[in-house]
């Protein structure tokens, strides 16, 4: 009997062990293109229209294949000395926000309103270039009024938002953070909307991580009635 307690101890603690892991290799979680924009999100300054895809599936493994957003950028030999101070400051715990296909008609300054981000917060926008198979950065900054964030390009395909920290409370009058056309006003039934950071971890992840941790709790105070 204590054999067999012993054997699915050590099973639950490897399985413990895979899953932490697991969670430490990536920062993409699984809905990778959960927060894409839609077309009509994105402006051009020329008057472009946008096309906005779910990326290919190989980006989506590439993508989960770095361990953070400052991880990216250094596998991609991508000076951060040049990106504002602001963004530098937060490099260390930025996290993943969204990717996407983009393409247009011409090269162009876009600006993008993407649920999930609000004014003040820092982003990276990145895009992979086919002729290198390297990621760049197009934008990086604070997002503006209505959290509206921009980058220019010369070439389209897969793009990449990564963010700072949410500002623990909105600015004034701001309504960033909502899809487009629609607008969050609290009211005396309706509380205000709390910004939280945003994560690269799925909430499943954690299930069941939690699940494996009160497994091994169990097992451990049933081994110590059988010692007794």
């Amino acid at each position: 009997m204590k054999k067999k307690l012993l054997a699915t101890v050590g099973a639950l603690a490897l399985a413990a062990a895979m899953a932490t892991s697991t969670f430490a290799a990536g920062f993409v979680g699984s809905a990778v293109g959960s927060n894409k924009p839609s077309a009509g999100d994105v402006t051009s300054s020329k008057g472009y229209l946008a096309e906005v895809k779910d990326v290919a599936a190989d980006v989506v493994t590439e993508l989960q294949g770095y361990g953070s957003a400052a991880d990216m950028l250094q596998k991609n030999s991508i000076n951060t000395s040049t990106l504002p101070a602001a963004v530098q400051n937060e490099l260390s715990t930025m996290s993943f926000l969204t990717a996407f296909d983009l393409n247009a008609a011409g090269s162009d300054t876009f600006t993008f309103r993407i649920n999930g981000i609000v004014k003040g917060q820092t982003y990276i926008m990145l895009h992979k270039r086919s002729s290198s198979g390297l990621w760049e950065v197009v934008g990086s900054g604070t997002a503006a009024e209505g959290g509206t964030i921009s980058g220019t390009f010369d070439s389209f395909s897969p793009v990449v938002v990564v963010v700072g920290q949410a500002p623990s409370a909105p600015p004034a009058g701001d309504t960033s953070g909502s899809t487009s056309g629609s607008t969050s006003t609290p009211s005396a039934t309706t509380p205000a909307v709390v910004y939280a950071p945003q994560t690269g971890v799925n909430f499943l992840e954690y299930v069941a991580a939690l699940g494996i941790a009160a497994g091994l709790a169990v097992l451990a105070f049933a081994y110590k009635k059988i010692k007794e």
